[in-house]
């Protein structure tokens, strides 16, 4: 079974304030929010927790040393898997 890869995630990039979901990022700076958002969708998802995939990306972008991911928190499963639930 993946890992969930969402959540709420808040870094600095480059100086400026970020918040990533695990699907988006968001950021007041057009061409760093556009760079972000194509390396994520290029970037898998399974068996990724949201810093981790957060660190994949800013890796890919080459912004992983400029960057400082401040807090993270990752979405939860549920605790009762639904019953069609392959692991």
């Amino acid at each position: 079974m993946s890992l969930p890869h969402t959540g709420q995630l808040e870094a600095i990039v480059n100086g400026v304030a970020c918040q990533f979901s695990g699907d988006a990022w968001t950021t007041p700076d057009a061409a760093l929010t556009a760079a972000l958002n194509d390396a994520t969708d290029s970037s898998p998802k399974a068996h990724f927790t949201i810093d981790e995939r957060a660190r994949h990306v800013l890796n890919k972008t080459g912004l992983l040393a400029s960057s400082q991911i401040l807090s993270f928190k990752s979405e939860a499963w549920p605790s009762e898997l639904p019953d069609e639930t392959i692991d």
